[in-house]
């Protein structure tokens, strides 16, 4: 049977070397953020999965119009329900529809085939929208990304999909991981739950420390904490001794940018120190690129969407 996974638009191909790891079967992009994929495994997919938010089988991908026009596509499919079903939508763009409109009138069609609506069905009709393209299919599973042992979640914390993500892009081997402005520290548990042994997480700020305690513990997670200040990094840490993967600081109502530049700063200058290779996460790139580059550091960067936030990734080599 062919499944889409839904992940992180600008990291498909992430998503596809996990389809590889866990299956062992060949998967493809369709659309953004949309990795389809056949197998008789489901749900040891959905067990293991840490990079997809959603599974559903696929019944038809079609494109529209408008509302008249996905309507009609929607009464040429022969669907088989077992029991009863329940529709529901996930739509992103400008329609000339809201979701719950389209989840009602794509119920009254197949309810009009002779099937019974049960709002409560664990048949569940899923209408995956975006723009002008439709995934019809079952779901299978949601809210993948939710973790257990998020106890404490950061205000500037990222989705654990999105943290899991960046450890497998960064292709750690036998090298220290850290993350230095850990917070919740959702990145070096999503570490831990990928069997990376050697993690250090730091963070300047004492109660961030304690929280991310919790999470780790919730989490059975091996992780070397410190409250750390970033200019002490060169001390801990040897010469082109660890790989960097973090989601850096960024102005907000809390912090101005005067504020920031100089943690940015001293943190990429620290960097350059004690890392071959970094993973660096932003949602505010420009500031950071600029002090990247004064640093003489080399930046390939990757254009990404997670939660509707929009996120520039730095792989940085010296």
């Amino acid at each position: 049977m062919e499944y889409i996974a839904k992940t992180i638009k600008g990291l498909e191909n992430i998503a596809i070397k996990e389809i590889n790891e866990i299956l062992k079967v060949k998967s493809k992009k369709v659309f953004k953020a949309r990795v389809s994929f056949k197998t008789n495994s489901i749900k040891d997919f959905i067990k293991n999965t840490r990079i997809s938010s959603e599974v559903y089988s696929l019944i038809k991908k079609f494109s529209f119009k408008d509302k008249k026009s996905l309507l009609n596509e929607i009464k040429k499919i022969k669907f088989e329900i077992k029991k009863d079903f329940v529709v529901r939508c996930s739509r992103k763009g400008i329609h000339d529809f809201k979701s719950i409109e389209i989840e009602k009138q794509a119920g009254e069609i197949i309810y009009k085939k002779g099937f019974k609506v049960n709002l409560d069905s664990n048949e569940v009709i899923y209408l995956d929208i975006e723009d002008k393209t439709c995934f019809l299919g079952r779901l299978i599973a949601k809210d993948l990304c939710k973790r257990p042992y998020r106890f404490y979640n950061h205000n500037q914390s990222i989705n654990a999909c999105l943290a899991a993500s960046l450890i497998k892009l960064a292709n750690i081997k036998d090298e220290i991981l850290l993350d230095p402005f850990c917070r919740d520290s959702v990145i070096p548990i999503e570490a831990s739950i990928q069997n990376i042994k050697n993690i250090y997480a730091s963070d300047p700020e004492k109660n961030n420390i304690r929280n991310s305690k919790i999470n780790s513990k919730l989490a059975k997670a091996k992780i070397k904490f410190s409250v750390s200040e970033i200019d002490w990094l060169d001390t801990k840490f040897k010469k082109n001794s660890v790989k960097i993967v973090t989601s850096i600081p960024f102005e907000s109502k809390r912090k101005s940018i005067e504020e920031i530049k100089p943690i940015l700063k001293e943190f990429f200058h620290q960097l350059k120190y004690i890392s071959k290779e970094s993973i660096v996460l932003t949602q505010k790139p420009k500031l950071a690129k600029l002090i990247a580059i004064n640093e003489k550091l080399k930046i390939q960067e990757k254009k990404i969407e997670s939660n509707n936030i929009k996120y520039s990734i730095f792989i940085l080599k010296k």
